[in-house]
């Protein structure tokens, strides 16, 4: 099956194209605040490099949060467009589960980390000992130093926040801490590998009722109940 996976729960947007467990494309830019006009622009690109049509593709994944308001809006949004007009079916891939993916088989608790701003960070506990995924934790928004207090043993600590709070969650934990050189990585390929993971289980989000999760209260309200359909790009 073909997927198309979207990563946009930061500031940094990442799209993969996948055929099975094989990536034909990744790609990832830094978005910032401009989301809404490059995201459709990097999936145009993402397909034609692929030499895919839009029609070719079996489903959509997205990265539901938690992360940014604004990217995890923007992202859905096209992800609902596309799986709205093209009829595929839509799965929605929890984002510190993909961070904690990009680390198989390893022996030790793994907490995933995204950077919440303001000192806040989101973060999960995964076990991937046995080399499948097991989710320890649900996710919360909490701080280095509470986290610090609950890890009792070697952990190894992954994602963009572990990369920002390196320094601080190494004097926290001292050896108990270990990192990865991979391990500020968030890739739209992991998105897609457990996008197809829920597939293949029949799995598959409702376009009315499918929301970011925030974690914290987001400063809008939506206006309506029905479907967002966004902006679709220009794609053969």
């Amino acid at each position: 099956m073909i997927l198309i996976a979207l990563e946009t729960s930061s500031s940094s947007a990442g799209l993969a194209v996948t055929e099975g467990k094989a990536i034909l494309v990744e790609s990832s830019l830094q978005m910032g605040s401009v989301y809404a006009e490059q995201l459709p622009v990097m999936l145009e690109r993402g397909l034609k490099d692929a030499g895919l049509k839009i029609s070719q593709i079996g489903g959509i994944a997205i990265s539901i949060g938690p992360g940014s308001y604004t990217g995890l809006r923007v992202g859905l949004s096209l992800a609902k467009g596309l799986a709205f007009s093209t009829g595929k079916p839509l799965v929605a891939v929890p984002t510190l589960d993909a961070v904690a993916f990009g680390s198989p088989y390893c022996p030790y608790p793994i907490h995933a980390i995204l950077d919440a701003r303001h000192q806040k960070i989101y973060t999960a506990e995964f076990d991937m000992s046995q080399g499948n995924l097991q989710r320890k934790s649900r996710d919360i928004a909490t701080t280095v130093d509470k986290l610090s207090e609950n890890i009792n043993g070697p952990a190894l600590l992954l994602g963009p926040g572990a990369l920002t709070y390196g320094e601080q969650l190494r004097a926290n934990l001292g050896e108990r801490a270990h990192f990865t050189s991979s391990g500020s990585d968030l890739r739209a390929s992991s998105i897609a590998a457990l996008g197809l993971e829920y597939l293949e289980r029949g799995e598959q989000a409702s376009l009315y009722e499918i929301e970011p999760t925030y974690l914290r209260k987001p400063n809008f309200k939506r206006r309506s109940a029905q479907p967002d359909t966004g902006v679709l790009p220009n794609v053969p």
